[in-house]
């Protein structure tokens, strides 16, 4: 994950736009679909670039029957297969299974694509054959709340950690593309704040609240009052997704 250096920080809205639990549940079209609130973290799945789950590459979440993570996380280029040195292979670990995907999975990689309609492209998708969760994604952006959450699976010393923590996360406002023009907002990113640290692996972990996941994380910086992230967010990813749908 790189750190990204000009932001334009935006007033933080006061508590009275705050949107409790059962607002943000609202927002998902299925809401009277879910479940009573528990999340099976099952599915968070860590990614890597080897069968032998030693070269780890960052987070994913599966929504549905798509596995979804920041398109830097992934190796995939979606090049011919033709050529055996540019077909790239994934895996990432479910419960106890290590489960191999290749560019044939491929839905959408956005460094296929540039970003010149605004819209960041650090995604990519994967349709998965055998497994299907019950994550939604949100179909609404939730300006500011102190409600969703955040577990990312790390990497330590050759093993995963076995009980990652859950932690608050904050909507605090848009963010702006970094770089030359750092005047450009994002169309489909918003800023985050954690109360907590967070690591380079942890790119493509989802912001999600019980069922609803708003978005996935794609980019870190620290500043002197806390640690901030990049969120795609969710709206984007289901547009993409609903696209690819409606022409199969």
């Amino acid at each position: 994950m790189e750190d990204f250096d000009e932001i334009i920080d935006y007033e933080w809205m006061d508590d009275s736009f705050i949107i409790d639990e059962k607002d943000c549940l609202k927002l998902a079209s299925n809401y009277d679909e879910l479940h009573s609130g528990k999340i099976s973290y099952k599915y968070f799945v860590p990614m890597f670039s080897d069968k032998d789950l030693t070269n780890f590459r960052g987070n994913g979440v599966i929504i549905g029957k798509y596995l979804i993570s920041a398109a830097h996380v992934s190796q995939s280029y979606h090049r011919s297969k033709k050529n055996r040195e540019n077909y790239y292979q994934m895996w990432f670990k479910y419960d106890n299974s290590c489960i191999m995907i290749t560019d044939d999975d491929l839905i959408f990689d956005g460094r296929l694509f540039d970003d010149e309609d605004g819209n960041n492209k650090d995604v990519v998708i994967y349709q998965l054959k055998e497994i299907k969760s019950d994550l939604i994604l949100s179909e609404q952006k939730v300006m500011v709340t102190k409600n969703l959450k955040f577990r990312p699976i790390r990497f330590y010393d050759g093993m995963l950690d076995k009980n990652p923590g859950e932690s608050p996360c904050t909507i605090c406002s848009e963010v702006v593309k970094s770089g030359k023009n750092g005047n450009l907002i994002w169309k489909n990113c918003f800023k985050v704040n954690f109360p907590h640290r967070i690591d380079n692996g942890d790119s493509g972990s989802p912001i999600y609240l019980n069922n609803i996941v708003f978005g996935i994380l794609i980019e870190k910086y620290i500043k002197e009052d806390g640690a901030y992230g990049k969120v795609l967010d969710s709206r984007y990813i289901k547009s993409i997704i609903d696209d690819y749908e409606s022409k199969k």
